[in-house]
């Protein structure tokens, strides 16, 4: 466990003493990586991220207040806290608010192997986006590219509440993604592929994914539109993957809810 996160939600319960609150529920979280893009070979960005959050949700009997802050500072913290107390205050009971009951809680949280960290420098990231979009360019009919992106991130987040519960959670997450047009006379097409994974031996090569990338792009050259009909339709699993999301997007609990 992050032992800055655990002082800071720690800290955080301190200050929730001094206010009227009958629950709470405290997420922090904290997160850091390097992304790269490369366009025709040239550099066009190189980006290195540190993020931190803290939301909190308050209880006040049937009431609940939410507040959130990216600044973890004693000051900050309090403030926000103040903020969620009186969102609180104001608003109506609700009889589904609150905790669910404690002896349903997950007090024993399994590690799920989320974390594996990749050891990657600022070169190491551009010659792998380069030599993914050279070879992507040297396949036939790709006229031009909208550029090659390698990115790494590791991040640990903190759940706490008012039963006693706190847990973190670490993972990473590596990608390589790359995007281009093809063209053949008049017609030109896009297309991208990437790869995306927990430990970067996972990722796919930057070969297979400048190679399918190109492929895509080539694929959609000559396509024609078709008349308004009823026939049946195979998704490509990119596609159908989209459709579930959506689906089960709407189907969410808080979806319901509303």
């Amino acid at each position: 466990m992050s032992s800055s996160l655990k002082q800071t939600a720690q800290l955080t319960i301190d200050l929730l003493k001094q206010y009227n609150v009958s629950d709470y529920e405290i997420s922090l979280g904290s997160s850091s990586g390097v992304s790269t893009s490369v366009r025709l070979g040239e550099v066009e960005t190189l980006q290195y991220h540190l993020d931190k959050s803290f939301d909190i949700n308050v209880y006040m009997g049937q009431k609940k207040g939410h507040a959130s802050s990216v600044d973890l500072s004693k000051e900050s913290l309090n403030k926000t806290i103040e903020s969620a107390c009186l969102i609180a205050k104001y608003t109506q009971d609700d009889p589904f608010n609150g905790l669910a009951p404690k002896d349903i809680m997950a007090f024993d949280v399994p590690d799920l192997d989320l974390y594996h960290p990749w050891d990657l420098d600022a070169q190491h990231s551009i010659d792998l986006a380069k030599e993914c979009e050279a070879i992507a360019l040297e396949q036939d009919e790709i006229d031009n590219s909208e550029g090659s992106e390698v990115s790494s991130f590791e991040g640990e987040g903190l759940y706490a509440n008012s039963n006693g519960l706190i847990a973190t959670q670490s993972s990473t997450r590596h990608s390589l993604h790359c995007s281009l047009i093809a063209k053949r006379g008049d017609d030109k097409q896009t297309a991208y592929e990437y790869t995306t994974a927990l430990d970067a031996n996972d990722l796919s090569s930057p070969k297979l994914v400048g190679m399918k990338a190109a492929e895509l792009a080539q694929q959609k050259l000559g396509a024609q539109s078709l008349p308004s009909q009823k026939c049946p339709i195979i998704f490509t699993p990119r596609l159908s993957g989209g459709l579930f999301s959506q689906l089960l997007g709407a189907l969410g609990g808080s979806r319901q809810y509303k």
